[in-house]
């Protein structure tokens, strides 16, 4: 298994249980090489940094990277409000979007540690 599910895996973890640990792990992660683009969106989005998360994903609300943007329509807690091209194509096609759910588990970011 790759280290950064591992490191995944033990942040969601740590959220879980208050936060304790969660930024060192967040930090362990940030230095790794290659992590996917999906592994960095879900270690922010589990630390409760959705500027983060949505910062990662902007460079792909453009025409020839929207495909791979769509990839993260499986994610309940995918809020597309953030990206105006996909969300104008997905209006055009008559796709509608529940408001996104919050991790359950996620860390709050005003205690995490």
């Amino acid at each position: 298994m790759p280290a950064h599910n591992i490191l995944l895996a033990k942040l969601a973890q740590s959220c879980a249980e208050g936060g304790a640990g969660a930024k060192a792990i967040v930090n362990e992660m940030d230095k790794l090489p290659n992590v996917t683009l999906s592994g960095r969106w879900n270690s922010a989005m589990l630390a409760g940094d959705n500027s983060k998360a949505e910062e990662l994903l902007k460079p792909l609300d453009e025409p020839n990277q929207l495909a791979t943007l769509m990839q993260f329509l499986v994610y309940p807690y995918f809020d597309t409000r953030y990206y105006p091209l996909l969300e104008s194509r997905l209006q055009a096609e008559g796709i509608g979007r529940r408001v996104p759910v919050r991790i359950p588990y996620a860390c709050n970011p005003k205690t995490i540690g």
